[in-house]
C-alpha cells in the first residue's frame, strides 16, 4: 500500500519542467481573470466619470476666476475691453494659461469657433450735440478707407478733403481707417469730425486708435455691448490719439457655453448662471433643450447632460454646482427669470 502511494506522488511531480499547467487549468485561470475584469469594469468606469466630473468642475471654477479678473480689469479704467459673449473664450483665455481648461473631459464636440462679430455690433461713434450714433458702415456719415487712401487724401489748410470713390484694399488689409462726420456736406466734402484707425491684431482682438481731426463738435466712442459705456471720452479724442483694445475675433475651442444674459449680481440680486456644460459657444434661453438638436435618447435629458444625466454649472458668484436639467432648464419661466436673468 505504501509503495502505491509513493508511485502516485511520483506521477504528480514528474511533469516536464516541474511547473507546467494543463490546458484545463489554464482555461480556468483565464475564466477567473475575465470574470474579475467584468466585475471591475463598472467600478473603473464610475471612477473615471467621477474624476472627469471633478476636472470639469475645476475647469469651471478657473473660468469663473478669469471672468472676475476680466471684470476687475475692465472696471478699473474707462479704456476697457468690450465684453462680447461671441468671443468669451478668447477674452478669458488671456487669464488662463491652459487651453484645456475650456474643454470638459466628457465633452464630445469641442470645435466652437464662431464668426467674428461685426464692428458695428461692438462700438459706435456718438456725437452728443446731435444725439447721433455713427456706425462702422459705409454711409452718409461714415466712410471706410485703406491706409493708402487715407494718406493720399489732399488735406487743405481748412482741414477739408474730398473723399475718394469707394473703398480700395491696401497693402495691409488688417489696417483700415474710418472717418466720421456729424453731417454730410455738399459734393461729399467733409471736415472729418473723428478718425478711427482699426488694426486687427490677428489674435481675435482689435486696436482702435481714435483721433479728432477738427475741433468742431464733441465726440465719444461708446461700447454698444455694455450699456453704452464710454470707451474714449471727448477729452481723450484730442492729441495724438487714444488706443482702446476690444475683442472682435472668434471664440476658441470649448465644450462649455456662456449665458448671453449673464451679468454681475448686485447686492440685492441672486446668482445667475454664467457658464455650463453645453454643445454651443453661447447658451440662450431661446434654445429648446427638448428639440431635435439638443435632446438625447433619454426623455428629459439633453445631450450636454454629460455627467450621468447631470450638468456642471458655474454661477456668477463663482460657485460650481452639479444640477439636474430640470433645475436649470430655461423653458420654465421662473428658472429663466431667476437663474438666466431674462
Amino acid at each position: 500500500m505504501k509503495t502505491s502511494v509513493n508511485r502516485f506522488a511520483q506521477l504528480r511531480t514528474s511533469r516536464p519542467g516541474g511547473a507546467a499547467f494543463t490546458l484545463i487549468e489554464l482555461m480556468v485561470v483565464i475564466a477567473i481573470i475575465a470574470l474579475l475584469a467584468m466585475l471591475m469594469v463598472p467600478t473603473v468606469n464610475n471612477v473615471l466619470r467621477v474624476s472627469n466630473r471633478t476636472i470639469c468642475a475645476n475647469n469651471l471654477k478657473r473660468i469663473g476666476e478669469a471672468f472676475a479678473m476680466s471684470n476687475d480689469d475692465n472696471n478699473s479704467s474707462v479704456q476697457g475691453k468690450v465684453i462680447n459673449t461671441a468671443a468669451w473664450t478668447q477674452q478669458l483665455g488671456k487669464y488662463i494659461d491652459d487651453a484645456g481648461v475650456f474643454v470638459c473631459p466628457e465633452g464630445e464636440s469641442v470645435s466652437q469657433a464662431c464668426p467674428p462679430p461685426p464692428l458695428t455690433d461692438l462700438v459706435c461713434v456718438n456725437i452728443p450735440a446731435r444725439n447721433l450714433d455713427h456706425e462702422f458702415i459705409d454711409g452718409p456719415f461714415s466712410v471706410r478707407l485703406s491706409e493708402e487712401q487715407f494718406n493720399a487724401i489732399p488735406w487743405q489748410e481748412n482741414r477739408l478733403a474730398v473723399l475718394p470713390g469707394g473703398y480700395v484694399p491696401g497693402s495691409d488689409p488688417t489696417v483700415n481707417y474710418w472717418v466720421f462726420e456729424d453731417a454730410p456736406g455738399e459734393r461729399w466734402v467733409i471736415d472729418f469730425e473723428v478718425v478711427v484707425r482699426v488694426s486687427d491684431n490677428g489674435d481675435g482682438t482689435l486696436n482702435l486708435k481714435c483721433f479728432r481731426v477738427t475741433t468742431g463738435r464733441d465726440a465719444v466712442l461708446l461700447d454698444k455691448t455694455d450699456n453704452r459705456s464710454v470707451l474714449v471720452s471727448k477729452a481723450e479724442m484730442y492729441g495724438d490719439g487714444t488706443t482702446v483694445e476690444i475683442v472682435g475675433g472668434t471664440g476658441g475651442a470649448t465644450s462649455y457655453g456662456m449665458n448671453v444674459a449673464a451679468r454681475e449680481p448686485s447686492a440685492n440680486d441672486g446668482e445667475r448662471i454664467l457658464v455650463l456644460d453645453y454643445p454651443w459657444l453661447n447658451a440662450r434661453t431661446s434654445h429648446d433643450w427638448a428639440g431635435d438638436k439638443l435632446k438625447s435618447d433619454v426623455p428629459g435629458i439633453p445631450v450636454f447632460a454629460r455627467h450621468n444625466g447631470m450638468i456642471n454649472t458655474l454661477y456668477t458668484g463663482g460657485s460650481v454646482q452639479l444640477k439636474r436639467p430640470s433645475e436649470i432648464n430655461p423653458a420654465y419661466p421662473a428658472v429663466r427669470q431667476d437663474l438666466w436673468g431674462e
